[in-house]
């Protein structure tokens, strides 16, 4: 057996065969090393891991001679080592405790130097100096501590803006195909390190970020594959919420985005215990967003609606409600542009969802949104003529919302189109019991528009104001008649009513006392006015011009405090807001919320403050009625003694008229004597 295994003749002619062969040269050897490609740039991940796996059992077969002979030089190297080792150790620089502080040590010369420098080397395979940056990034930016940051922009945010920016050129020159290939082969990279271990992973976490915000189109781009990835390490929690987080950062600058990827990617796994909290999170945060200026499409808008109302038993009570919460921001979000053109694209559909079997949460939504509809989209009222034969049973649901609320609503709904649709509503009615239509909901159909009817018709309360004057109009003008054709006062029919009457005399003395004062006042006038007048103004006029030159100049000096103020506040307000977002990022998010939150429950504590006010108000005004304002004090008796002492002040008051008439007729007497 020895002999067979030493023929070595065939090897000598073998090797005697390739002298034949130029032999490189070492520099040669090395220069076609580092210009050959590179297997991990050519294959895919799977074969890669394959055509290494079986390497390893090839050198797993060698002969167990070799492997000890190694094992002995390696332990006689490694004594010799160690003392070199220790020396490194103490070299290294302690990890950072934040991700903050790991990336404010990043040299941005370093990194443009070692990004150039691959780009030098593999000018035509970007993807090798794209995964080098990740590698780079992903050993410069791991620290300890967990991260705290609750913002959206989060690990992005922690990054310096010069980093970024050398990071967001090198994406921007590899072209967009390359990175739609880069963007999955940073998803699956971080996959697999976060299976292997505690490797660092924030490097892959930047770039997935940064290219979602850059072109939120990338996250969709290959849904199937990223559906396989998720299912690949769906049993492993941090892993498969690390996949969710990446995918879903397209739908932070893009709502029609977010909403393809919650509804492919993150659906699926919403009832798994894992995963349910962050699924609804994700909608409630990409609905409340305010980055997005599209309106949602129908199709958009009923996707989601539909799936939030759908019965989920898998789903904890409280992550149900919370999902339910949503509609309220997806109504909004698909509402907000243009209701007066655009609703009545959705009213149809919402009509068509509104069965009297539906839950109570989903009829409120909907009715909610139907009212919304009619009273922005006049439009709408036109549709649900035309669909109302075919949904009466929705119509009666709404005809009744629309009656047990109709003094908060009428002030909202366009009455005469809602006149011009009930009076339809009526007429159709009438034709279809005639047909004898064996619809259950007619009838209630019937009732509520007929009691809406109604209501629109019932009389206001009585225009006293309007009244009061068009009645001394026509009493003016009727007295104005009796004069005229009786030529004067006294010998109308109004003046001897109150000759009769004794009132005349009264009234002519009145008349002549208030005649006599005002010519004295006319002349008193007419001499003294002039003279003061020109007093008053020569007095006043200097100090009236300096006034009128003075608001000139403070007007102006106004005016350019404005506009300095003005362009202060556009040239520092970015930068106070990037110093914010610097150091305390999510610190003006969680401010706004906290504001707004603060705000909603002034307003629900304000309303039920008065509700209390109200129903107080009434039990002590029914309490007064009942314990003080009895016997004597009664209604009833109040007024009467109203009654008699205005009565009573009326004749008293008419006595001293009378004295002092008497009087001044005295003393004019006295006086013409």
């Amino acid at each position: 057996m020895s002999g067979q295994w030493e023929v070595v003749v065939k090897n000598k002619q073998k090797h005697g065969g390739n002298q034949a062969v130029k032999k490189l040269t070492k520099n040669e050897r090395k220069k076609f090393v580092e210009n050959a490609p590179k297997v991990e740039d050519i294959l895919p991940l799977d074969q890669v891991k394959s055509l290494y796996n079986s390497l390893d059992n090839k050198e797993n077969r060698k002969p167990v001679q070799k492997d000890s002979q190694k094992d002995n030089e390696a332990k006689k190297t490694q004594k010799k080592q160690q003392p070199e080792k220790k020396k490194e150790v103490k070299e290294k620089s302690p990890v950072p405790k934040s991700l903050e502080s790991a990336a404010s040590q990043i040299d941005v010369k370093e990194l443009s130097s070692e990004l150039g420098i691959g780009q030098a080397r593999f000018p035509d395979a970007p993807l090798a100096w794209l995964k080098g940056l990740a590698e780079y990034l992903n050993a410069k930016l791991d620290h300890t501590s967990p991260a705290t940051s609750r913002s959206t922009e989060y690990p992005l945010c922690a990054l310096p803006h010069e980093v970024r920016q050398v990071a967001l050129k090198a994406l921007q020159a590899a072209g967009e195909a390359t990175a739609r290939h880069f963007y999955e082969m940073c998803l699956v990279a971080m996959a697999s390190d976060m299976s292997k271990g505690n490797m660092p992973i924030f490097g892959y976490k930047v770039l997935l970020q940064l290219l979602a915000f850059q072109n939120p189109e990338i996250t969709v781009h290959n849904i199937p594959k990223i559906a396989t990835i998720r299912n690949s390490y769906q049993n492993r929690q941090p892993i498969g919420l690390a996949i969710l987080w990446a995918v879903g950062q397209g739908g932070v600058k893009n709502l029609s985005v977010g909403l393809k990827v919650w509804q492919e990617i993150m659906l699926p796994v919403l009832e798994m215990k894992n995963y349910s909290s962050a699924v609804v999170g994700y909608l409630r945060d990409i609905l409340n967003s305010k980055s997005n200026t599209k309106p949602l499409s129908p199709d958009q808008f009923f996707t989601v609606y539909d799936v939030i109302h759908s019965p989920k038993p898998g789903l904890p009570n409280t992550l149900r409600q919370e999902l339910l919460g949503v509609s309220g921001p997806l109504r909004a979000q698909a509402f907000q542009k243009d209701p007066e053109k655009r609703l009545q694209s959705f009213f149809q559909p919402l009509l068509e969802r509104l069965r009297p079997s539906a839950s109570k949460e989903l009829k409120e939504e909907l009715l909610n949104s139907l009212v919304l509809c009619l009273t922005k989209d006049q439009q709408s009222f036109s549709i649900w003529r035309q669909l109302y034969t075919k949904n009466l049973a929705q119509s009666a649901v709404l005809l009744k919302h629309l009656d047990s609320r109709w003094e908060s609503l009428k002030a909202q709904l366009p009455l005469k189109t809602l006149w011009d649709t009930l009076t339809t509503f009526k007429v159709t009615n009438d034709e279809l019991r005639k047909m004898k239509h064996k619809e259950d909901h007619l009838q209630d159909c019937q009732k509520y528009s007929e009691e809406l009817l109604k209501k629109m018709t019932v009389s206001r309360s009585f225009p006293w104001k309007l009244g009061s004057f068009f009645l001394l109009l026509i009493i003016s003008a009727l007295l104005a008649y009796d004069v005229q054709k009786h030529g004067t006062f006294k010998s109308s029919s109004t003046g001897s009513f109150l000759k009769d009457i004794g009132a005349l005399k009264y009234g002519e003395h009145a008349w002549a006392r208030t005649k006599y004062y005002s010519q004295k006042s006319y002349q008193w006038a007419e001499v003294n006015v002039p003279h003061y007048y020109s007093i008053a103004v020569e007095q006043a006029k200097p100090y009236l011009q300096q006034a009128w030159d003075f608001s000139i100049v403070l007007a102006d000096q106004l005016y350019l405090l404005y506009g300095n103020i003005k362009v202060f506040l556009e040239e520092k307000t970015p930068l106070v807001v990037n110093w914010v977002n610097h150091f305390a990022p999510g610190l003006l998010e969680i401010i706004k919320s906290h504001s707004v939150t603060a705000w909603e429950a002034a307003k629900h504590y304000a309303f039920v403050f008065w509700q209390y006010v109200l129903e107080y108000s009434q039990l002590f005004l029914k309490w007064t009625q009942q314990n003080v304002f009895v016997g004597s004090l009664s209604p009833e008796n109040l007024q009467r003694y109203s009654e008699g002492a205005i009565n009573t002040t009326q004749v008293y008051a008419t006595w001293t008229y009378d004295w002092l008439l008497q009087k001044v007729q005295t003393l004019s007497k006295i006086k013409s004597v």
